[in-house]
């Protein structure tokens, strides 16, 4: 039996505390906003750049010149492979942003890290790659049109409409790329100071910072340390303005594109002081919305709806690969029925479902226990890391403020945006290939 003064000593006994969560490292290295999360049993370093051009800010016949630039930017490290020593490279083009990513086993940090800084420093290009890239992406347009999965190219559409083009080449700009326009668009769009690196796993951040200001100075000196996004304006898509969102189109267009697929969007130009994070959460409301709606259901690629900027202007944009049995005005009505639940659904939310994807850091060894699949499992730190950049990307403010930026908004808020959204607000426009134009008009259902 314990004496009291045993008892007295054991009180006075810390209890075991719980590891202390990982947080984030922020520096700057050449301009770009690096931040380091080390996790140190977890069992990959990853590395996600961000880049705030997408597809739909891609200016007048340069559809998919983004999408185009990520591949150019990744192969001018690795012209032929995208597994390199046990490194995975990887990228992603979205509507609001660029992703170029590595995943590399611990001890092969170093090249996997650097190749960050050297694509983003990228201003050559090889003619050879640039037509097998090409090819690649048509590979991706032939995997995915056909079946339905089109909201990226939806994007792509859609910022060339808003451009001034009723026709879309999404793939005929691409292939008529030359090596001079990919260079002149990296050098207007891919700015240091604009970029977001997301760096995770067992290294530490002064050693993460350390490399890449080593790889800085070697990559900038023969230059004489000259960031490539100094020599260009501001994007489109950076200064706010107060301009019309349509450039004088009409509410509804029957327009055309090059891909053998039908897709139908709809946009709603948001209030000019709509924040980023507001359209954020619209966003994802519009597309459970559109999960309710009878004809989309059935769709190939159901409806999924996106905030985009052009111009300075928001935009809640959402796509849907129609049945040849709709018409126009049927799918007007399908849209309008979704928009209409909107202000019943943002009643019931906030911007904290958002704002839990980015903060607070969570137990990542109780989430790697919980996954069953090995590739997965070791991915669990990436996916808080791109998480975390895509939210620093598409709200435009530092990572210690964005899980606040998404508290901020309120219900009340939102609900008033939603009801903004209505049938008078609705613009749309139908794309069909040039061939299909010639076609008997569809049927109303």
């Amino acid at each position: 039996m314990a004496t009291p003064h045993a008892i007295l000593l054991l009180c006075l006994v810390p209890a075991p505390q719980a590891p202390q969560a990982p947080s984030w490292h922020t520096e700057q290295v050449g301009g770009i906003a690096v931040h380091v999360l080390q996790v140190t049993d977890a069992p990959v370093q990853t590395v996600f750049t961000f880049l705030p051009t997408g597809l739909a800010t891609d200016p007048a016949d340069r559809a998919q010149f983004a999408h185009l630039a990520e591949h150019m930017l990744i192969r001018s490290t690795d012209p032929t492979r995208l597994q390199v020593g046990g490194i995975r490279l990887n990228g992603e083009t979205t509507g609001e942003a660029m992703r170029l990513e590595s995943v590399a086993p611990p001890d092969s940090w170093r090249p996997a890290l650097v190749r960050h800084m050297r694509w983003l420093t990228a201003r050559q290009f090889d003619p050879k790659v640039l037509e097998r890239e090409k090819v690649r992406i048509a590979g991706e347009e032939r995997a995915t049109a056909p079946r339905g999965f089109n909201h990226k190219w939806a994007i792509a559409a859609w910022a060339q409409l808003l451009a001034g083009r009723d026709h879309a080449a999404v793939h005929g700009d691409v292939a008529a790329a030359t090596v001079a326009q990919v260079a002149a668009y990296v050098r207007g769009r891919v700015r240091l100071s604009e970029a977001r690196m997301m760096v995770t796993g067992p290294r530490a951040p002064a050693e993460v910072v350390a490399a890449l200001r080593e790889e800085w100075k070697a990559i900038s000196a023969p230059a004489g340390a000259a960031e490539p996004q100094e020599r260009t304006a501001p994007s489109a898509s950076a200064t706010p303005s107060k301009s019309g969102p349509q450039n004088g189109a009409p509410r509804h267009t029957a327009a055309t594109w090059d891909l053998p697929a039908e897709i139908y969007a709809a946009w709603y130009p948001l209030p000019v002081d709509c924040s980023a994070a507001e359209a954020e959460v619209l966003a994802t409301l519009l597309t459970t919305a559109c999960f309710g709606a009878r004809a989309f259901r059935d769709l190939p690629g159901r409806a999924l709806a996106s905030a985009l900027s052009r111009g300075g202007r928001r935009y809640l944009m959402v796509s849907a690969t129609p049945s040849r049995e709709l018409d126009d005005a049927a799918l007007h009505r399908e849209i309008d029925a979704a928009a209409a639940r909107l202000p019943g659904l943002a009643m019931m939310q906030s911007g904290g479902m958002l704002a839990r994807l980015v903060d607070p850091v969570p137990d990542f060894a109780a989430q790697r226990r919980a996954v069953p699949n090995a590739r997965s499992r070791e991915m669990v730190e990436a996916q808080f890391g791109m998480q975390c950049g895509y939210a620093v990307i598409r709200l435009g403010v530092p990572l210690d403020r964005a899980a606040a930026e998404y508290r901020a908004v309120a219900r009340a808020r939102l609900v008033a945006l939603a009801k903004t959204c209505t049938p008078a607000n609705r613009h749309s426009a139908r794309w069909r290939s040039r061939e299909a134009r010639q076609a008997p008009p569809h049927k109303v259902r």
